[in-house]
């Protein structure tokens, strides 16, 4: 074995015991909180941005065809 693998930080910091099932709908409840926080975001910001450009471009090229 290599030194590396004897001296594995992770091994020390993970806890023998497993999580209680509080534990572990709590973690799971916060990371689903944060996914959707995310998606909230993203939808707000980002997409709702590029649906305004595409809108303004569509206004555009209407105005554009319609003054040939």
């Amino acid at each position: 074995m290599d030194q590396l693998s004897k001296n594995n930080a992770f091994k020390k910091i993970i806890p023998k015991e497993s999580l209680t099932e509080k534990d572990k709908k709590a973690v799971l409840n916060t990371i689903e909180n944060a996914k959707l926080l995310m998606e909230a975001f993203d939808l707000l910001s980002v997409k709702h941005v590029q649906t305004r450009l595409k809108i303004m471009e569509s206004i555009s090229n209407g105005n554009d065809n319609k003054s040939k």
